[in-house]
């Protein structure tokens, strides 16, 4: 082969397959492998400690949080602030913030419960994104968050914007969302209204067999075996 071919030819392989490695071990991407392991089941049919994948909807145990940006009650949310480089963006901020909660289906819930955020893997749809910078003034809430982050959103320079952008994704009260972790069933000391069961089933996650939350609209298109 010509050498003037093969060193554009071997770039190129090494690229494509760099950006292939990179697809292939995504958050988003094992998340969706791991859940095709195992179909969603019904609550009353998980075995003490299975490792098991429930598909339902979100119900809060205690008072909503509030998202910061969009002012959204949520059990999750997690936001990412990115500035804008000479060639590229760079993350400034990584805040995930989460709460325990129920998924239910079926007439049944689980308690949804990340004891160890090193033992949780999520991901869920950004569907907020917003901008400021030198033409474009942020928001109130966009201000106050930046505040309550350490971040000073002003550049040195005649003490204008820092251009950046900002992307939230939350999980919502009555949202769908598919779930997978070890499953342990546990007597209830107080009753929960509306649940009228003397066991709840509580899924959590360790380092080998992570606790799995996303909304993602892949892994929804599987729904519970009846």
């Amino acid at each position: 082969m010509n050498e003037d071919l093969a060193i554009p030819l071997i770039f190129i392989v090494i690229v494509l397959t760099s950006l292939g490695v990179g697809y292939f071990f995504s958050k988003k991407n094992k998340i969706l492998r791991e859940l095709k392991k195992s179909p969603s089941k019904p609550i009353n049919t998980v075995k003490e400690k299975e490792y098991v994948r429930l598909h339902g909807v979100v119900e809060p145990v205690d008072e909503p949080m509030i998202a910061p940006l969009s002012k959204r009650p949520c059990v999750y949310y997690h936001i990412i602030v990115e500035r804008k480089g000479d060639k590229s963006w760079h993350t400034v901020i990584n805040d995930l913030k989460y709460s325990d909660f129920y998924l239910a289906s079926g007439g049944e819930k689980a308690r949804i419960s990340a004891h160890d955020k090193r033992a949780l893997m999520f991901h869920l749809v950004v569907d907020h994104n917003k901008r400021s910078g030198w033409s474009t003034e942020p928001s109130a809430a966009m201000t106050s968050y930046l505040k309550s982050q350490g971040y000073d959103g002003k550049t040195w320079f005649f003490n204008t914007n820092k251009t950046l952008r900002y992307k939230e994704a939350v999980l919502e009260p009555g949202e769908q969302v598919v779930v997978k972790g070890i499953g342990r069933w546990k007597r209830l000391e107080q009753p929960i209204a509306g649940y009228n069961y003397s066991r709840l089933l509580e899924l959590s996650g360790n380092f080998r067999q992570r606790l799995i939350v996303t909304d993602l609209p892949k892994a929804l298109k599987v729904l519970p075996k009846r």
